[in-house]
């Protein structure tokens, strides 16, 4: 899944009928082997959840680690947590 940004489209993702549900059947029936997600870090968090809740692990984290994000204190501390999360 790329760009999981917006609420509206991310609850649509992750719900009844939406992209999770589809990434599970495929990988269930063999056409699929990893899953993973483009995101925000305070998104990612939401998905890794969301993805757990689902007995389903998330293989990649994709996101921006740059200077000028990393200067925003909340964008740094979301993404201090995704990578003790992911740990």
């Amino acid at each position: 899944m790329h760009g999981l940004i917006n609420p509206v489209g991310w609850q649509t993702a992750m719900g009844p009928g939406g992209a999770l549900q589809a990434f599970i059947e495929s990988r269930e029936k063999g056409l699929v082997r990893f899953l993973d997600v483009t995101s925000t870090a305070a998104k990612y968090r939401l998905c890794i959840n969301k993805a757990w809740n689902a007995l389903i692990s998330i293989q990649l984290v994709l996101l921006p680690d740059n200077y000028r994000s990393m200067q925003n204190p909340c964008y740094a501390t979301a993404f201090d947590e995704l990578a003790e999360m992911c740990r």
